[in-house]
């Protein structure tokens, strides 16, 4: 779908696509299909009488036969949409607001992602929960961005600015929680990950962040993807001397299945310490790190 609202339907895999006529004037900016029958475009109009834009929502129940126009008080352009079934589906706008509906689009709520001269142009979800919504901003850094949220759209998080295109990305798809793709002037970006970091690490038995010397430290993190399983992370504990870190101790531990992989240390000296978790090259993946995290040992 595009502009002067054409909207190109196929049912052989691409082989041939069919034109269909929505019977509106606006450029189609999004469109969701969570079936062969319900589907939603998006764009923006203009309300003569109350003199400002709105986004336009037109939806059918019979694959595209007949399109009828939903009445939306969103006062900014939709550029993006995507529905998980009949009735729940989420829509982005220009100025980085997305916007829900649980009524398939009679009703909609809005939730900022973001603020500044961001752009979110295409938006997906896997469930009624986890989604994700790509774009771009005018503030430097220039380049692509990509928002996430696992609350079904109440809060949305900057998840990474990946770098990518200047002008940001216009597409994104999803077809499980951990795999996604966006696209955009010439780049495609991909994740395994649901964009989450590969490699996370956190310490628990702390208090703010001091461990009282003769109590033991955790440490516990994840490794993404699950196929890491099996495989070895890891862990460095460093102690600083003068301006200097020196490496106290390592241990590998074994990824579970579940993708976690735990240790328990005892320092035996007071001090500023710091760890992380690391990975050599494994499935042809390209090594990786957390980030240090510092502790002092008092």
């Amino acid at each position: 779908m595009g502009r002067g609202s054409v909207i190109l339907v196929t049912a052989n895999g691409g082989a041939t696509w069919t034109p269909q006529a929505p019977g509106v004037a606006e450029d189609l900016s999004g469109v969701a299909f969570p079936d062969a029958l319900h589907g939603w475009a998006v764009s923006e109009t203009y309300d003569y009488v109350a003199s400002r834009y709105r986004g336009r929502i037109i939806a059918t129940i019979d694959g595209g036969a007949n399109w009828s126009t939903q009445v939306s008080d969103v006062a900014d352009e939709f550029t993006g949409a995507t529905f998980v079934g009949a009735i729940r589906g989420w829509a982005v706008t220009f100025d980085g607001t997305a916007y829900k509906t649980v009524d398939g689009g009679t009703t909609w709520t809005h939730a900022q992602m973001a603020t500044g001269s961001v752009h979110p142009t295409a938006v997906a979800f896997t469930d009624a929960s986890h989604g994700w919504a790509v774009g771009g901003t005018e503030d430097e850094p220039w380049g692509a961005m990509v928002w996430a949220t696992s609350n079904g759209g109440a809060t949305w998080a900057l998840q990474a600015r990946p770098g990518g295109p200047e002008d940001g990305v216009n597409a994104v798809a999803f077809p499980d929680s951990t795999h996604g793709w966006a696209v955009g002037n010439g780049a495609i970006l991909a994740t395994d990950t649901g964009g989450r970091s590969p490699l996370t690490l956190r310490l628990s038995g702390l208090v703010g962040s001091s461990l009282w010397l003769g109590k033991t430290l955790k440490a516990s993190g994840t490794a993404l993807p699950v196929s890491l399983a099996g495989s070895k992370v890891t862990l460095t504990l460093q102690r600083k001397r003068g301006a200097k870190w020196v490496k106290v101790k390592s241990t590998a531990r074994t990824i579970a299945a579940s993708g976690s992989f735990s240790w328990t240390y005892k320092p035996a000296a007071r001090g500023s310490y710091r760890m992380r978790s690391a990975m050599g090259r494994v499935l042809a993946r390209p090594p990786m790190a957390s980030a240090w995290v510092p502790f002092k040992v008092r």
